[in-house]
């Protein structure tokens, strides 16, 4: 007998005395022989194991919870704290769960609008401090101001209170009032607010004038900071540049620092202002079939004056295909930091109990092919990706962007324009 068919007779009568073995334990408990048994045995995994499909695992899992955990439970925290581990082992920090709460922020920042006083509020030791009053705001209507502390709501104080909580307080249903004490530093007596509740159109695009013709002899700049990408951000732009472009400006700063983008369509039609039927972008989905954007013709009215866009760390997604198609056709010099590097498009679908899943569905590259997706070490490290500007400056720790006297990176931009307008 050959060393071959000796090999193949052991190896069937392993198999034989496997079949017997199970099939025996199972008739002697009354049960029909179990073949999945052997299959698992075979597979290197222990018997009585099988596949499950996920929805299975879970259902066992939690009637497990249900039938013997000592404590109480929280269904919809059970049920989301399963999906958020799910999407966690994708290793993708864009696809993520967002729970209700979130959800309808998100959805909010998104359509640009939401129901409240239109006031951007940060934390202050006394309170919650306005940073910006939305323009025709029933805030702004009542004359609340940048820099005003809002100390009570009602007659709840609001020091040491997180600020979101201080934010659900201020807002609520449309065509009701919220009463605010404020504290302004010009002010001898706190001060009352009475604010009706309305919905509010979300303030993304705020245009300044920096220097004119009478400051230091200075040629006019524009400077318009641009917050986020959301579906009323085009006609917010064209209306604060329209206003600039009726002040004379010369050159143009687009401030995209901190902006974490939005709507990739969005950055598309803004882009178009500048750049007349170009490709701005292009994507790829998992079949690797690319899909080309163009921006529109006949949007860029013949403007000629330079531009610059300032970048950081904190511009990703649709703030870096704005800078780098603007860099690629060389209609903008990039000044500041290098940016992010979120070269991935996510799509939002939504859960019937108010959550919403936010997916990776695609990656985009930039007009001269390239992909800025970022890559990290294991411990962090920034390797790769993101856009690194013309002319790199640091701000300092005590910087306050917008401030000429401490924002280093605009007043680089406003040079570099300067200089090309001698």
């Amino acid at each position: 007998m050959t060393f071959l068919s000796r090999t193949l007779s052991l190896a069937g009568l392993f198999v034989i005395t496997l079949i017997a073995g199970f099939g025996w334990r199972d008739v002697a408990k009354g049960e029909a022989p179990r073949i999945e048994d052997l299959q698992a045995v075979l597979a290197g995994k222990p018997a009585g194991t099988k596949e499950l499909q996920p929805t299975e695992t879970f259902v066992q899992a939690l009637a497990n919870v249900d039938a013997l955990h000592y404590g109480p439970e929280n269904r919809q925290e059970l049920t989301h704290s399963a999906v958020a581990g799910m999407l966690s082992a994708l290793k993708d920090p864009h696809t993520i769960l967002l729970e209700p709460e979130a959800a309808k922020q998100f959805q909010e920042k998104n359509h640009g609008q939401f129901v409240g006083i239109g006031a951007e509020l940060t934390r202050d030791a006394l309170g919650a401090k306005v940073r910006r009053v939305f323009k025709n705001s029933p805030a702004s209507r009542v004359g609340l101001k940048p820099n005003d502390i809002i100390t009570k709501v009602h007659n709840s104080a609001v020091a040491g209170r997180d600020l979101l909580d201080v934010v659900n307080d201020i807002r609520g249903p449309s065509g009701t009032s919220v009463r605010l004490t404020v504290y302004r530093q010009d002010a001898e007596e706190p001060l009352t607010f009475e604010v009706e509740r309305r919905q509010v159109q979300i303030q993304d695009v705020y245009g300044e004038v920096l220097s004119g013709p009478n400051s230091q002899g200075k040629l006019l700049i524009g400077k318009l900071e641009i917050r986020s990408f959301s579906e009323t951000i085009l006609a917010q732009f064209d209306e604060e540049l329209a206003d600039l472009e009726s002040q004379g400006i010369r050159g143009l700063v687009i401030d995209v620092r901190g902006n974490p983008g939005g709507l990739l369509s969005a950055a598309v039609e803004m882009a178009a202002r500048f750049l007349d039927n170009k490709v701005i972008t292009s994507m790829k989905k998992r079949d690797g079939r690319p899909e080309t954007f163009f921006s529109r013709s006949g949007l860029a009215n013949g403007r000629t004056y330079p531009v610059a866009v300032l970048i950081d760390a904190g511009s990703a997604s649709a703030s870096e295909i704005l800078a780098g198609a603007m860099r690629d056709y060389q209609r903008a010099v990039l000044v500041g930091e290098r940016s992010y590097g979120k070269g991935s498009v996510q799509v939002v679908k939504p859960l019937d109990d108010g959550a919403q899943l936010k997916l990776t569905i695609a990656r985009y590259y930039l007009p001269n092919g390239e992909s800025i997706q970022r890559k990290e070490a294991e411990d962090g490290e920034v390797l790769s990706g993101g856009i690194t500007p013309d002319i790199t400056v640091e701000n300092g720790p005590k910087a306050v962007q917008g401030d000429m006297a401490t924002d280093k990176q605009l007043r680089a931009a406003i040079e570099n324009l300067q200089s090309k307008l001698r």
